[in-house]
């Protein structure tokens, strides 16, 4: 009886085990392809040593053939290119030599043509998204958890007396002259953020940019420039939104341990006089002569490319991630800026 039943246990114990053993795990589900299509052409303009670069395409390549095919398009082939300048890139979506590419926003509004503009760099976003200087003043604003594409551009009076007298005019709802702002001494970093100021007076003072005004200084970065803002060498500055934000200890800090030394809170000490509309740096955009400008590919293409922006291949010769989607109308103002500027085509 006792042999019976080590026996009985033996075999149930054998019998569990083996159907333990027996178990395998499930599969992810194939991706459901939609569409096949033969090749895809896709150009970079990292600048830069592009030989240092060369190594990047090949598991890219793979990585984005792999994306797409998870967002439903089943592609032969993808070809990842690289370019030297990004007006050549700009013409080669023109005249459909490639499918896709990166490119500064600015280079796709002067020689992209008829481009789709697919997706921009997303840039963390401030609490205040308003183009009222007013909603600018008065609190503190702040990181928020969203990402947004483009960027704002602050015209940012400082605590210097000709900067506070040209912020107690905005305040009180009085437009600013030129006169008045072609007196102010002026902080200028030479990127998009000057660019933007550019626009803003000269949709404002009868086409005048940033280069008439007769006392502009120029600094390396934003951070120099709101230091000269805190020591009073400038009366105003263009910052990108909100720069402030990461300023607010180093505003108070004391000289002696690499401070500015104000007395205030840079959020009293400053002043927005002027917000620009969004500017937009790295984008994504599809040839017209493409097939993939067509809605379906579009869409699956933007889907695979924002999928890949923790990618360190991808990150590496796109120069920036995440993206955030973007159509044509938002590169606008890029494109008044090559007017006034004089280089639309």
């Amino acid at each position: 009886m006792k042999t019976s039943f080590r026996l009985l246990a033996a075999g149930l114990l054998l019998a569990v085990l083996t159907g333990c053993g027996g178990q395998t795990a499930e599969k992810e589900p194939e991706p459901k392809v939609t569409t096949k299509i033969e090749n895809l052409t896709v150009e970079f303009a990292p600048g830069g040593n592009l030989a240092d670069k060369t190594t990047l395409l090949a598991p890219l390549s793979e990585k984005l053939q792999t994306a797409l095919k998870a967002a439903g398009v089943e592609v032969e082939e993808v070809s990842i290119v690289l370019s030297t300048a990004p007006a050549a890139t700009g013409q080669a979506l023109e005249e459909g030599g490639v499918d896709a590419a990166f490119l500064p926003a600015e280079a796709l509004a002067e020689f992209g043509g008829s481009a789709v503009p697919l997706l921009s760099a997303a840039w963390q976003e401030p609490s205040c998204d308003s183009g009222n200087p007013a909603d600018w003043n008065g609190e503190e604003t702040s990181w928020t958890e969203n990402w947004t594409a483009g960027q704002r551009v602050l015209l940012l009076a400082g605590p210097s007396e000709y900067g506070r007298n040209l912020a107690a005019r905005a305040k009180s709802g009085t437009e600013l002259t030129w006169e008045e702002l072609s007196k102010a001494g002026w902080g200028l970093s030479g990127g998009r953020a000057d660019d933007m100021a550019s626009l803003w007076l000269a949709e404002r003072y009868e086409g005048k940019l940033l280069s008439a005004l007769p006392d502009t200084v120029l600094f390396e970065s934003q951070d120099e420039l709101l230091a000269a803002l805190a020591e009073e060498k400038v009366d105003v500055i263009p910052m990108i939104a909100d720069d402030r934000i990461d300023a607010v200890e180093q505003w108070m800090r004391s000289v002696s341990i690499g401070g500015w030394g104000r007395s205030g809170l840079i959020w009293d000490e400053t002043t927005v006089i002027g917000v620009t509309e969004r500017y937009y740096g790295t984008t994504a955009a599809v040839s017209t002569e493409s097939a993939w400008s067509g809605e379906t590919l579009s869409d699956a293409l933007s889907a695979a490319l924002k999928s890949l922006a923790d990618d360190t291949e991808f990150s590496a010769l796109a120069g920036a991630g995440p993206f955030s989607d973007i159509d044509g109308e938002d590169l606008d103002p890029q494109r008044r800026l090559l007017v006034f500027s004089g280089k639309n085509r």
